[in-house]
């Protein structure tokens, strides 16, 4: 049986080159890598007519452009250069991933009309944009990266209905109107804006991630139709009153630097049977002297982890039952808050 020639790959990263004058590419290439150079233009490309990726990371380049022969490119890496504009994508029908994240981009464009019509993973943050727009004729969208960016609404995503991934985090958002028609959506992540509220997000009935830290979040009800979350990320917010009975799939809850200050706004964990993780250090709770075992108490059998400790961890260093009293433990054999710890818990580290 006769072995398959291996694909032909050029790696010249971190080798000094302002331009690709002086190569001879290879017309077999189906991977070049040109990393951490100080290239100013895409060039000298035209014979690649087999390039699949093409990774420009770390160069100087300004402007997108050279790229009309490499018909079969799949992948295109031009994070931290310097374009201003987006444009010269033109005829990459087989695109599926495009990575212009730490540009100066100030706005989205060049890419409506292009026939990308194989994009399934667009990465544009830490750029200048204010507006999302220019976002039409990506029929394959899955992911859609914007963070650290300038935005202040969403607006102009309603097409988007393929979307699985959108980031949205270190920007501007007050609210989270215009969510409604991405019924695919399974992770969100609005981190670091300067949300007040989760209004809009318990359309999302597919989501099983929510990264929501850093913002004045006040209320977990808007979350309630979420029935698939199982990762919850509000840790840095202003959350008094734990409202999460309806999250049933919830495995992982950061409440972290909230205002939780007792165990009856904690009462609700009780009814979460697949919760693993939860973290509340940083909160006035946490400084209670039974914490850990209030927190233990409170929470069902599959818990094995509290904040950054497993909870064995929590109940080897508890008082030992005859210092602590007598501890009831209801006929299900969950102990009711109070208690100083639980006999059967799993052993576990931090994921």
């Amino acid at each position: 049986m006769t072995t398959p020639p291996t694909p032909a790959v050029l790696d010249l990263s971190g080798d000094g080159l302002c331009d690709l004058t002086e190569l001879e590419l290879d017309p077999e290439l189906v991977e070049l890598t040109l990393m951490h150079n100080r290239l100013q233009r895409i060039e000298r490309l035209e014979p690649l007519t087999k390039l699949e990726r093409l990774n420009l990371r770390a160069n100087r380049i300004h402007q997108v452009e050279g790229l009309q022969c490499c018909l079969q490119l799949r992948e295109l890496e031009l994070y931290e250069n310097q374009l201003v504009q987006l444009r010269g994508l033109d005829g990459l029908s087989r695109l599926e991933v495009l990575d212009v994240s730490f540009n100066q981009l100030p706005r989205i464009e060049g890419l409506e009309g292009a026939g990308l019509g194989s994009l399934r993973q667009l990465y544009l943050a830490n750029n200048q944009i204010g507006v999302i727009e220019g976002l039409r004729g990506l029929p394959a969208l899955q992911l859609l990266e914007l963070g650290s960016n300038r935005i202040r609404s969403v607006q102009n995503i309603e097409h988007l209905t393929t979307l699985e991934e959108l980031h949205l985090g270190r920007n501007k958002l007050t609210q989270l109107l215009g969510l409604q028609s991405l019924r695919h959506l399974r992770v969100l992540g609005v981190a670091s804006n300067r949300l007040r509220s989760l209004e809009g997000v318990g359309a999302l009935t597919q989501l099983r991630e929510l990264y929501a830290d850093h913002n004045g979040i006040e209320s977990m009800a808007p979350l309630a139709p979420l029935d698939a979350l199982h990762t919850l990320e509000l840790s840095h917010n202003r959350v008094c009153e734990v409202a999460c009975a309806s999250l049933g799939a919830l495995e992982e809850l950061w409440l972290n630097n909230n205002q939780i200050e007792s165990a009856q706004q904690l009462a609700e964990v009780a009814r979460l049977p697949n919760l693993r993780t939860i973290y509340l250090a940083g909160c006035p709770i946490s400084r209670m002297p039974d914490y850990a075992s209030t927190v233990i108490g409170l929470a069902p059998a599959t818990l094995s982890q509290l904040d950054a400790d497993a909870v064995t961890v929590h109940l080897a260093a508890a008082p030992t039952p005859a210092s602590a009293g007598s501890a009831a433990v209801e006929s299900n054999g969950v102990a009711v808050p109070g208690e100083s710890g639980r006999s059967a818990h799993p052993h576990a580290t931090r994921r």
